[in-house]
């Protein structure tokens, strides 16, 4: 009985042993089916993005020689831009510069008024000499458009400048000497510069103006066909021959003065009229017209009235004299008639 009992255990271990390691086994078997299909998919599509790429990611042809071709046209460009922005900060400082020493830098007087600083209060900072050892150390660059000019100093000397450096209002001066370029006279500088261009006509254009109205009549009258604009409501034109032109203007005249006998005979007065009150309301004069022409209708009708009434009592009493006379003989007729019955019986 004890080796019996010894063997239970050891089978009833055993074969719990190998049922679970029966389904370790399936589970295992079961894991591996489903990771193999995501597996395969995995790898495909890493082997072809390797090779040639989705269709979505793959870049087109010549994206990269267009991309690298721009970048270096945008470089060329930046280049020029920076180098030509370098270009005009130098000049815009030397200007500067310039116009705090008290020169002109080559600026108009119309643009050295409409400047935001006040140079001529300020203080230069640094002297000509040192604005001349910087020329040398920068190199002086020799502009066609800022010739050198000849000008005499306040001490009397005569000096080789160029014409930015000259002060300003320097040759507004009649006194001071001017270069050959300021002595054109199709060249205007200073104050007489002008905004906008004067027609100034030549003497033969003058000439032959002043023949034209001397040709002209004196009694010519003004023709509105020579200007293209709306006339108001009361414009006449008048004819250019003179008789039709008196006839013309005769019936204006006549056509006047039947508008005054018009409005005289209506009762309108001339001119602001002054405002008559009465108890009732302001008449004006039309309508008190109106009012006595109804009053002397009124009266005329009435007198009417009276002149037939004695017509008619006149006729009332006839009537009645002859119902009178007709009951009468009425009367007459049935006495006559009694008495002849009266003897026939």
């Amino acid at each position: 009985m004890s080796s019996s009992s010894s063997k239970q255990p050891t089978a009833s271990g055993s074969s719990s042993s190998i049922l679970a390691l029966k389904a370790m086994v399936a589970q295992q078997k079961a894991s591996g089916k489903r990771e193999l299909p995501a597996q395969r998919s995995t790898s495909q599509n890493t082997s072809k993005t390797g090779s040639s790429g989705n269709l979505f990611t793959r870049p087109n042809k010549g994206v990269a020689q267009r991309m690298a071709k721009d970048e270096a046209e945008w470089a060329k460009l930046n280049a020029r831009t920076a180098e030509s922005v370098e270009e005009k900060l130098k000049r815009k400082a030397e200007i500067y510069d310039k116009l705090q020493k008290g020169k002109t830098g080559g600026l108009t007087n119309a643009q050295l008024d409409n400047l935001l600083v006040d140079f001529d209060g300020k203080d230069a900072e640094d002297s000509s000499e040192e604005s001349s050892d910087e020329e040398e150390e920068t190199g002086e660059r020799h502009d066609p458009s800022d010739p050198m000019v000849e000008i005499t100093d306040e001490y009397g000397r005569t000096r080789q400048v160029r014409r930015s450096e000259v002060p300003r209002g320097y040759f507004d001066h009649p006194n001071q000497p001017t270069t050959d370029d300021y002595d054109d006279p199709n060249v205007l500088r200073g104050r007489n510069i002008s905004n906008f261009p004067v027609y100034e006509p030549s003497a033969e254009r003058v000439a032959k103006i002043m023949e034209e109205a001397i040709e002209d009549p004196l009694s010519k009258h003004y023709d509105a066909t020579n200007e293209n604009r709306a006339k108001g409501a009361a414009f006449y034109q008048f004819s250019a021959d003179e008789e039709t032109r008196r006839r013309q203007m005769a019936e204006l005249l006549n056509m006047r003065d039947e508008t005054e006998r018009e409005r005289e005979t209506a009762g309108v007065e001339e001119g602001p009229q002054e405002e008559k009150e009465s108890e009732d309301k302001v008449l004006s004069r039309a309508s008190a017209k109106r009012k006595r022409d109804l009053e002397e209708r009124r009266a005329l009708l009435d007198a009417k009235r009276r002149k037939k009434a004695p017509a008619q009592g006149n006729e009332q009493r006839e009537d009645a004299q002859k119902g009178d006379t007709s009951s009468l003989d009425a009367m007459d007729f049935l006495a006559k008639m009694s008495r002849e019955l009266g003897n026939g019986r």
